[in-house]
């Protein structure tokens, strides 16, 4: 079974390393997708694939600005095609984290239609851990995905804080944004954890 029929999983974010690297495991705790954060690019891009050899690329996500602040990522399969987007909603995001799932764009320029969200549980705790930074650790952000404004799946940071566990229910997202999200979420917000 491949990483994109899963309907649960687990990413983990290797401590200390200064590039990101992200290990995807299965519930039986096998590898099935491999990345790290490629360096030196005036755009931010991430590369996965089925395993450290990184002989087969699985997915792509390349962000459209060279600032990454509000940025939006363009989420691509090995042959370039674009399968969705994720942007952070800056003000949004300013109390409680928020996410857009975005559909592919139809045509050059047209406007983006979000088809669901990524969004912190709690505004409480999510209050509480940008005024105190050792709440993550006592509290760490758990996210609830939704499509088409039902519930999904979950994302839940654990408390060592460089690992996600997936659940996704039912086929309403689309697997490879799913992964997509998470590892954004390991490697943009992950930074300051991972030291």
């Amino acid at each position: 079974m491949g990483v994109f029929d899963l309907e649960s999983y687990e990413c983990q974010r290797e401590a200390g390393s200064v590039v990101a690297q992200i290990r995807v495991h299965d519930s039986a705790g096998a590898l099935v997708a491999y990345c790290h954060e490629q360096m030196m690019k005036v755009r931010k891009e991430i590369r996965i694939f089925a395993d450290e050899s990184e002989k087969t690329l699985l997915l792509g996500i390349t962000s459209r600005q060279m600032i990454n602040v509000g940025a939006t990522y363009d989420v691509t399969t090995p042959d370039g095609a674009v399968v969705g987007g994720l942007r952070r909603k800056v003000l949004g995001s300013i109390l409680k984290d928020h996410w857009a799932i975005l559909a592919p764009r139809q045509a050059d320029g047209a406007k983006d239609v979000e088809t669901g969200g990524i969004d912190e549980d709690s505004m409480l705790k999510a209050i509480l851990r940008r005024f105190a930074s050792l709440m993550n650790a006592v509290l760490p952000p758990s996210y609830v995905i939704t499509s088409q404004g039902a519930a999904a799946g979950a994302i839940i940071r654990n408390k060592n804080l460089l690992t996600l566990s997936v659940t996704l229910s039912g086929p309403a997202v689309d697997r490879r944004l799913a992964l997509a999200a998470a590892t954004l979420l390991l490697i943009v917000d992950g930074k300051d954890w991972a030291r």
